[in-house]
């Protein structure tokens, strides 16, 4: 997956506290959205989500970020936004 929509998902779902999913974690969360995003029927989707956020947040900031550029974690939220509106909770 993209570094940027991983970096992105990340920070989406600690800011929202929907998952308190690590890096690997919120990797696997994209790679589920991108492919629910290329769908064409409705679908649902199971992830395993072995670590936790507590480690990633010391280096998310600044490294992370800055390796990435803003402008392409931005850019990759914008892809991934639709998908996540258009998510049901089960």
């Amino acid at each position: 997956m993209d570094e940027a929509a991983v970096l992105d998902t990340f920070t989406l779902l600690h800011e929202r506290e929907l998952v308190k999913a690590g890096l690997s974690s919120a990797g696997v969360l994209t790679g589920a959205m991108t492919w629910l995003a290329e769908q064409t029927e409705p679908e649902r989707e199971v992830c395993v989500c072995a670590d936790g956020e507590e480690r990633c947040l010391e280096a998310l900031e600044p490294r992370s970020m800055a390796a990435v550029g803003e402008a392409a974690v931005r850019a990759a939220g914008a892809a991934l936004s639709p998908v996540m509106a258009a998510m049901q909770r089960i």
